[in-house]
């Protein structure tokens, strides 16, 4: 994992590790919204819990 410029994932065990290692991440988030509020805010962009993490979150079913 250290090896990669960026790192690309779904919502994951994976994501989080690569988080707290500092990594560049971009975090695909599936649409629901509860799990959204919870863990990563619905209106965020950038993670409060990882610096270099970046959410991308579904806004509509199928997108």
């Amino acid at each position: 994992m250290g090896a990669m410029d960026l790192m690309i994932s779904i919502d994951s065990a994976p994501l989080n590790l690569a988080g707290a290692l500092r990594m560049h991440v971009w975090g695909l988030i599936p649409l629901h919204p509860k799990k959204q509020t919870l863990a990563w805010g619905i209106e965020r962009t950038l993670s409060s819990w990882y610096d270099g993490l970046h959410l991308y979150c579904q806004t509509a079913p199928g997108n």
